[in-house]
């Protein structure tokens, strides 16, 4: 069996690395034909052990793909991929990081859960196991966490009676941190005549002013110690080490290592641990440090025994070959059992009940006769008392205003729908006339979705709650449509990204050339792929954009120093450094004409293409 882990070099981070490397030595050792790739680092610089990461070409023809960080956004795209992912984070600290903005891994797990996209999940941790099946209403294997016992043998150090070592290694991160452990230590300081030494190996550099303040006492007392961890052979800390400390609640990478070393490891809070755990209350600090106390007492009685029983959990609970004996199954379960994609045949399940509304927002600058086809359009599209179409008028003039307005009955006679006019007497450009829109649906509460339509678009059966409901399954903030041509969505284009299996055909291709077979490319399409969706890493397009309301409550509006063009560009470039996710949906298509405002603009599509990408270049340094 080919097998490919994706996993990242973070040796201040996690003990995501070393994990991953254990479980790729070991499956060499049973045969398997195993390699790690790294998503982050270069490969030539990088390396544990004289362990060295595969290209990115290794997991092209892999019987299994292990998704431990990053994926490769073309394997997500597979089908034919058959994907594990494995579930490293506690579920605490996957909804702080969210909640505090710095990453978005629950969006992530449980957006890949809706699409399908993992045949199985995998944690190392029972106690996870209920909080991530309830999330992703899947089932989750647990296997026992792997540690290089050889590499970590028995400590042959000797503790002295009047001095104890105690050692925090855990990255500090939300649930971890090791406040509450710093007060028994000062506690523990006071307790007895014996002095106390504490080594922080890997704390927060430049330290925050509030550590400064938590570990003043420690410090004044001559009791505390900060390192650099990734300076130092972890044997090595070990070696120098009676006790370690962390306020994990379960066997982290730290705590695996430390007992196969032979190193006690008082865990600050209770937790389902394996082996020889001593467990406490770190918020009791006298109990704590009572606890840390008992632990060095009777290792100073046996120091020998002590250390080779902990050894010897390591072994039972610990052992790499067993981790990769029970996750051989669970790979093979995948290969025997991959489910078909599973397509819908009709529209009936993508009805509008139960989502929130959207506004759709449709910019227009002279062209009247193609504004009321398209507006009238989209308005037969939209769910009554649900949605609102926001009309930008920029700068057309007062008899091409009305001659669209007399095309509209239609679409202002839907009830509770309402058609709102936004006029402009000048050509703002694209970025400040949609603004206008986006302004007025963000003072509607009712609006959790904002569409941007051009008015060279023709939309077809059900691309609003389609795209919506795509979006929803794949936790994006931002989707779009396919279209006709090389566009940046264009089925021409998409071919050149997509795996075999999703390939378009060519004469569905050459038939949405013309708009006429729209509707026909549109179902065809649909009844082909459905839902699914390519994930889109880098940028979509404006022409025809579903985001979500708080995308832009994120992200912020569009730089209405652009003028025409590279609107897209800016705001996606930003949406990226907020961590979010967007794709083009496969089953939803509409047809663009393309360019039909910008060639009536002084200079036309290459001039402001140019000045668009001049400014870019200077906002971005490029």
């Amino acid at each position: 069996m080919k097998i490919c882990h994706l996993c990242n070099y973070a040796p201040n981070e996690s003990g995501m690395y070393g994990t991953v490397k254990d479980l790729v030595l070991a499956e060499i050792a049973a045969g398997h034909n195993a390699g790690m790739i790294d998503t982050v680092a270069n490969i030539e610089q990088y390396g544990i052990d004289g362990f060295m990461p595969e290209p990115l070409s290794f997991g092209d023809d892999a019987d299994i793909i292990c998704w431990h960080h990053a994926m490769c956004e073309t394997w997500l795209n597979d089908k034919q991929k058959n994907i594990v992912m494995f579930l490293h984070g506690t579920p605490e600290f996957s909804f702080f990081t969210e909640l505090n903005g710095e990453d978005r891994p629950l969006s992530v797990i449980v957006g890949a859960a809706n699409m399908d996209i993992p045949a199985a999940f995998v944690t190392f941790w029972g106690r996870h196991v209920p909080f991530w099946e309830h999330l992703l209403d899947r089932p989750v294997h647990r296997i026992q966490p792997p540690a290089d016992l050889k590499h970590f043998p028995v400590s042959e150090r000797k503790p002295k009676d009047n001095v104890i070592k105690l050692a925090i290694v855990d990255y500090w991160r939300l649930t971890r941190e090791p406040f509450q452990l710093l007060t028994a230590v000062d506690v523990l300081r006071k307790m007895q005549p014996i002095r106390v030494q504490l080594d922080i190996w890997g704390a927060p550099n430049p330290l925050p002013d509030a550590w400064k303040v938590a570990l003043q006492r420690l410090a004044d007392a001559e009791v505390l110690r900060l390192h650099d961890r990734t300076l130092t052979p972890w044997s090595d800390i070990y070696d120098k080490t009676d006790v370690v400390l962390t306020m994990a609640a379960e066997e982290t990478r730290v705590v695996r290592e430390a007992t196969a070393a032979g190193v006690p490891v008082v865990y600050g809070r209770f937790g389902d641990v394996l082996g020889t755990g001593y467990c406490c209350d770190a918020s009791d600090a006298k109990k704590c440090a009572a606890t840390i106390l008992q632990v060095y007492e009777g290792l100073l009685k046996n120091p020998k025994g002590q250390r080779a029983a902990l050894h010897d959990d390591a072994v039972n609970f610990f052992s790499p070959e067993e981790s990769v004996k029970q996750l051989i199954p669970i790979f093979e379960k995948v290969l025997e059992n991959k489910p078909e994609e599973d397509k819908p045949t009709d529209e009936a399940h993508f009805k509008p009940a139960g989502r929130g509304g959207a506004d759709v927002i449709v910019l227009s600058h002279h062209q009247p006769e193609m504004t009321a086809t398209c507006l009238t359009a989209l308005g037969q599209s939209l769910a009554p008392g649900l949605d609102r179409l926001l009309w930008i008028d920029n700068g057309s003039t007062d008899e091409e205003h009305k001659k669209i307005q007399e095309e509209l009955p239609e679409v202002t006679c839907y009830g509770d729908q309402l058609l709102i006019e936004i006029r402009s007497e000048d050509n703002l450009g694209f970025a400040a006339g949609v603004n206008l829109g986006i302004r007025q649906a963000l003072v509607d509460q009712k609006c959790e979705y904002i569409a941007l339509v051009n008015n060279d678009v023709e939309v077809y059966s059900g691309w609003l709650v389609k795209l919506i409901k795509a979006m929803e399954l794949y936790r994006f903030s931002a989707i779009c449509p396919l279209t006709n041509g090389e566009q940046p969505t264009g089925m021409a284009t998409m071919n050149g990204l997509l795996p075999a299996d999703l390939q378009i055909p060519e004469e569905t291709i050459k038939a949405g050339d013309d708009p006429t077979n729209g509707p026909a490319v549109n179902r065809e399409l649909w009844g082909r792929f459905g839902t699914r969706c390519y994930i889109c890493n880098k940028m979509l397009s404006f022409f025809c954009c579903v985001l979500r309301r708080r995308a832009f409550e994120e992200v912020g509006l569009l730089d209405e120093r652009l003028f025409a063009y590279g609107e897209d560009n800016d705001w996606f470039a930003r949406a990226r450094q907020a961590k979010l996710t967007f794709g083009v949906a496969l089953g939803t298509y509409v047809y663009h004409e393309g360019a039909v405002t910008a060639k009536m603009l002084d200079g036309g599509p290459e001039k402001l293409k140019q000045q668009a990408s001049e400014y870019l270049g200077k906002k971005y340094g490029k």
